[in-house]
């Protein structure tokens, strides 16, 4: 989806740029132990880039606590200098 969106909205799409350098307890197994902000920041990693202060568009498929793209949102921003960070959900759970 990101790709066809990148071509049809003329923007880049660095595909690589977030990775998760270490596993979190996955939240759909244990509920009552959801990762926070910090854990989830923890175990990112971002491919070596300067986006300038290009603002981003970030897509997640669920957002229940929102901890995840929170994370990604700091570390973007944190190691890719990324300007503003918007964050775009195709579903929203209760926590």
């Amino acid at each position: 989806m990101c790709d066809l969106i990148s071509k049809n909205f003329q923007m880049e799409y660095p595909v690589g740029l977030l990775f998760r350098r270490a596993s979190v307890l996955p939240s759909h197994v244990y509920p009552w132990e959801r990762p926070s902000v910090a854990a989830h920041f923890e175990s990112l990693g971002c491919a070596k880039a300067d986006l300038g202060g290009a603002d981003v568009l970030l897509f997640d498929d669920v957002r229940t606590t929102g901890n995840t793209s929170q994370a990604c949102k700091r570390r973007l921003q944190a190691d890719a200098k990324c300007g503003d960070v918007v964050r775009l959900f195709l579903a929203r759970v209760e926590a």
